[in-house]
């Protein structure tokens, strides 16, 4: 949740060898790592709009796929509380299941997005763009608005958390 691009997480040590490697068919994002499942997304191939696929971390094979509208090829993805947060440029913000793909939660939103959600503590901040901008928070367990901010140049800046604060 800081996004420092520091882990302590075990196994993770050098050296590194490939386990396995997967062709999505188009390019894919950064991957998050849990719970078993590798958690990417996928441009589409001829519409706009991509794909969050969940593969299995022994094996790569696909757990499951699930498609998530948008007018361009890209969306942010985040991990929390069993559930991976989507959100797309200009679709709604989703919560699926991190088992099964299954949407727990979709929320429309007057906003565009271009940086990816963050999780922490039960609550999805995303930085939202257009009109002047916004800092959301979203209640991770229902998708209702914690509370907002007005915030100026809302884009391409994920939110971070370091030491009880959001910046």
């Amino acid at each position: 949740a800081a996004h420092t691009g520091a882990t302590v997480e075990p196994g993770l040590d050098p050296p590194f060898a490939r386990r396995w490697e997967v062709d999505l068919g188009q390019p894919a994002s950064y991957p998050v790592i849990a719970d078993g499942r590798v958690f990417v997304v996928a441009r589409n191939e001829l519409d706009y709009g991509t794909q969050v696929y969940a593969l299995a971390a022994s094996d790569g094979r696909v757990v499951w796929r699930r498609s998530v509208l948008g007018s361009y090829y890209w969306a942010g993805i985040a991990y929390g509380d069993g559930k991976v947060f989507v959100v797309s440029f200009d679709g709604p913000i989703h919560a699926l299941d991190a088992a099964t793909g299954a949407v727990v939660w979709s929320r429309e939103h007057s906003y565009w997005f271009s940086s990816e959600p963050t999780y922490a503590d039960g609550v999805v901040y995303v930085n939202g763009g257009g009109s002047g901008g916004a800092l959301l928070a979203l209640d991770a367990a229902t998708g209702a608005v914690r509370w907002s901010s007005i915030i100026c140049c809302g884009s391409h800046s994920p939110p971070a958390l370091a030491g009880g604060r959001l910046y």
